[in-house]
């Protein structure tokens, strides 16, 4: 029975060292000279997942659904990220907002 629970607890912690966030073509603390923006409103967008394990939702996927929301945006600006769990669901989203960049 104790070499049982020592492989669940192995298991369940080698699956909780990584979690992926998303691939992204870049990130930068300041924003370069050369992205103007394209509105001065701020959009949202946001990644949402039900899982039963480790599965979270990813921050490219929210990120490309606030970009897609505004023609011609490449990236955002003074991003804000959140994020929220429905509990005892498993229900988890990840929020990003920005003002959108060419």
């Amino acid at each position: 029975m104790k070499k049982r629970t020592w492989l669940v607890f192995l298991l369940f912690s080698i699956l909780s060292c990584s979690i992926n966030m998303g691939s992204f073509q870049e990130i930068r603390i300041s924003t370069p000279k050369d992205k103007e923006e394209i509105s001065s409103a701020r959009i949202k967008g946001e990644h949402c997942k039900f899982t039963l394990f480790f599965a979270f939702p990813q921050l490219d996927l929210a990120v490309q659904d606030a970009i897609s929301k505004i023609p011609g945006a490449k990236g955002l600006k003074d991003v804000k990220i959140s994020d929220y769990r429905v509990p005892f669901v498993n229900y988890f989203c990840i929020q990003v907002e920005g003002i959108p960049t060419k």
